[in-house]
């Protein structure tokens, strides 16, 4: 078993002989484009599990999402979803000049990524990535965090 946290607490890999079960610690490119940001519990749990599974000497890995990956595909994969996490961050940053509320947050970050938060099961899934990603930026210094007034409000350092 290997720990993949992130997507979700307490995904786990497999391993069997050579073959990788990688759960959904990468998203194939389509699904990807189709949703624009995964939802994710922990970005900092998901960053350590994305280098964890680049780590993982494998001969195929079965990803929860896509086809079969053979040979270093994998590690392509885990750039791909890298690279989504750091724009989404960069984003972030982008938004948050002056004291924002989080679900204003959310909005800019849905718009900015055309995200198809349509329906409240999509909204709702993307709420808490939000709030990871906000979360794991101030535990960096790179936010700030404050209550005023009764309201979250979360601003760039």
């Amino acid at each position: 078993a290997i720990p993949l946290f992130g997507h979700s607490p307490g995904q786990l890999g497999y391993m069997v002989g050579d073959v990788f079960f990688c759960a959904d610690v990468v998203l194939p490119e389509q699904v990807l484009e189709k949703y624009r940001i995964p939802y994710l519990y922990s970005l900092a749990d998901h960053l350590q599990a994305l280098e964890r599974a680049r780590a993982t000497a494998h001969r195929v890995a079965v990803p929860g999402h896509g086809a079969l990956l053979a040979g270093g595909d994998l590690a392509v994969l885990v750039e791909q979803n890298a690279a989504l996490a750091a724009r989404v961050s960069e984003a972030l940053l982008e938004v948050v000049v002056e004291p924002m509320p989080s679900e204003a947050i959310l909005q800019a970050i849905l718009q900015r990524f055309g995200a198809p938060a349509s329906d409240a099961p999509s909204f709702y899934l993307l709420q808490p990535t939000v709030l990871a990603f906000l979360s794991h930026l101030h535990r960096e210094g790179k936010v700030s965090h404050e209550v005023r007034e009764g309201r979250s409000l979360w601003s760039r350092v």
